[in-house]
């Protein structure tokens, strides 16, 4: 079993710039990686998880949800070819921070968190490209925490929208009151915000979606 042939859409991602793929397969074979079908509303991975895995999303779709079930945010959707778990490879005393959960069926494979570690630590490319990786996750988590504790109702919000997009389209992933608390905004403030945003050409409110029509002027308002 190699990568490639289960997943040839793998070196388009950022983690494997320049990296000759087929250099896993000294680490990453039958022993190591595990492919995993789940179902409806089937918790794929979790801090309850017993090992310590870099999931891959192959087919189907998956939903990132922080909190416990039953009182949890839907934070995203997994597109397929999307990977998790990277971020507590070198955390692993620290429990998974979220769930993974399935969005009707969907088939992951799992890659043991020590063998894919050393894919990372005995080839220099792939070394490189998962250090800027985190690094220009700590300069998001940096701009994110700026913009929600100091910036304006307008900010936040743009930067929620861009966050949660698919393809152009956001929904909310949970009620209006709910997502005005989340943001630290009023209701009212929400509104005003989202009908200046429309009136800007930047946004279009359909039903309970928003489509987003251009996304580079939201982020120059962050």
């Amino acid at each position: 079993m190699k990568i490639l042939d289960i997943i040839p859409t793998l070196a388009s991602h950022p983690l494997f710039a320049g990296v000759d793929l087929s250099d896993a397969d000294a680490y990453w074979n039958e022993k190591t990686m595990q492919i995993c079908e789940f179902y409806n509303g089937e918790i794929a991975y979790s801090s309850e998880s017993d090992t310590l895995r870099v999931g891959i999303l192959l087919e189907g779709s998956a939903q990132i949800f922080t909190g416990l079930l039953g009182e949890a945010t839907l934070l995203r959707t997994i597109k397929v070819g999307e990977l998790f778990g990277i971020a507590n490879l070198y955390a692993e005393q620290e429990p998974f921070p979220t769930q993974i959960v399935a969005k009707g069926s969907c088939r992951l494979l799992f890659i043991d968190g020590a063998a894919f570690r050393e894919l990372i630590e005995n080839n220099r490319t792939m070394l490189g490209n998962f250090l800027a990786l985190q690094s220009r996750k700590l300069v998001y988590l940096n701009r994110k925490i700026t913009t929600l504790t100091a910036g304006s109702a307008e900010k936040k919000l743009a930067l929620f929208l861009l966050d949660y997009e698919v393809d152009g389209v956001f929904t909310p992933p949970c009620s209006m009151s709910a997502l005005s608390d989340m943001l630290g905004l009023g209701r009212a403030s929400l509104y005003r915000v989202l009908d200046s945003l429309a009136a800007q050409g930047l946004i279009e409110r359909q039903d309970k979606t928003i489509l987003i029509h251009d996304k580079n002027a939201l982020m120059r308002l962050i």
